[in-house]
């Protein structure tokens, strides 16, 4: 078992598997067009070969970790490995004076040098593995998409056609979120202090559970209900709001062609073909709102100008113009690995915290009346010696101009 966690933690190892990793990466991002593209489909980060060579870089990682671990243990016990420099004194006082010089602390055999920052390359190693962790759980199973909602239309993202654009992870599940989301209100030119005019919804969410909450979105940041983030999109345009048998609702978004014209084609009940358009005064997204609105409705080659409350022929029944409002569009993300990305960021800049102060070990013992310091360093070891060789030249000097005065 221990061969095999050092042969994993060999360096040649891991840099073979990062070595994979980035030429991948620069072909998946750089060449989108290249044989992995189509090898693999349009998510390269999702594909098994880039998720085998993560898990593989993970086990490097994990197996040079526990290896660390023990030596870390081992050196937090006051054992000093066999890589130590000696410095050898005939006085006691003296070499316990220089060593508390250079920072070492304690009492007894043992001195340490900073010993909490002993732990800074294993809690280094710690925070790759939780952010490779992160990153393969988000790749894995991340999911996102797109929905539009008009005015006082309500949606559930889970019904076949809603969603749009949806890029679910390798191993995230078929279905969109379980979410019914209300349009309640919609401002296409807010101006919120700090931000450029943006949108702003108030949405009226409803879970799988029969919780309901009221959200305000703006584009400055999203809302999270059920493991769910809710972002306001960009996208938006106008409604046609239809009253059909049965009290039934149905809103029919209309897509723009140019600044002031947007249309829609829709499938009758009974088969037929029929387009409504909506001709604007002013573009559609003027501050100072669109005008007058022109709304007509088209089936069979023949084209009426309709108002709210006329009515249509819809199929094989009549429906009637009930309003003319704006959609909105909006995007959702499930990230199950976000926060364990934040939490490998957050242990990286603890450890490079720690790694900024030198630590070690000093132990001390006596060898036929000798006193000897056995001194590991992470780092200025040389520094170290050759700092007590200027001690002790610098302490025989002054003895020797002790006896002299004598």
């Amino acid at each position: 078992m221990n061969r095999l966690l050092r042969v994993l933690a060999s360096p040649r190892l891991t840099l073979w598997v990062l070595g994979f990793l980035v030429v991948y990466s620069g072909l998946s991002a750089w060449a989108p067009d290249t044989s992995l593209e189509r090898a693999f489909g349009p998510r390269p980060f999702s594909a098994p070969p880039f998720l085998v060579a993560v898990f593989l870089l993970f086990l490097c990682t994990l197996s040079c970790t526990w290896l660390r671990l023990g030596r870390v243990l081992a050196l937090w016990r006051g054992e000093v490995p066999a890589t130590h420099i000696e410095l050898q004194s005939t006085r006691f006082a003296s070499l316990e004076e220089f060593l508390r010089e250079q920072g070492f602390r304690g009492s007894g055999e043992t001195r340490w040098r900073n010993r909490p920052a002993l732990w800074a390359g294993w809690l280094l190693h710690l925070a790759l593995l939780v952010l490779m962790v992160g990153v393969v759980v988000q790749l894995a199973f991340h999911d996102g998409g797109a929905f539009e909602v008009a005015e006082g239309e309500t949606v559930s993202l889970a019904d076949r056609g809603i969603v749009f654009a949806r890029t679910p992870g390798t191993f995230a599940t078929d279905q969109p979120p379980d979410l019914r989301v209300r349009l309640v209100a919609f401002d296409a030119h807010h101006h919120q202090p700090g931000f450029a005019p943006d949108r702003l919804s108030r949405l009226q969410v409803e879970a799988a559970d029969g919780t309901t909450r009221d959200l305000v979105i703006d584009r400055a940041a999203g809302v999270t209900i059920e493991g769910t983030t809710l972002f306001q999109a960009i996208p938006t345009g106008v409604a046609v709001v239809l009253g059909l048998p049965g009290d039934d609702l149905r809103a029919i978004h209309l897509r723009t062609e140019g600044e002031r014209v947007a249309t829609a084609d829709v499938t009758l009940p009974d088969g037929a073909q029929a387009r409504f358009t909506v001709e604007a005064e002013r573009p559609f997204d003027d501050r100072r709102g669109s005008g007058s609105l022109v709304i007509r409705y088209e089936r069979d080659e023949v084209i009426t100008e309709v108002s709210e409350g006329d009515a249509i022929e819809f199929g094989n029944s009549a429906a009637i113009l009930v309003d003319l409002v704006r959609w909105s569009g909006f995007t959702f993300v499930r990230s199950p690995g976000i926060p364990a990305v934040f939490a490998g960021f957050a242990l990286v800049l603890a450890a490079c915290a720690l790694l900024t102060f030198p630590s070690g070990l000093v132990r001390l013992e006596t060898r036929d009346d000798t006193v000897v310091a056995g001194v590991w360093l992470n780092r200025g070891s040389a520094v170290v010696a050759t700092a007590w060789q200027r001690w002790r030249e610098e302490s025989m000097e002054v003895e020797a101009a002790g006896r002299e005065k004598l």
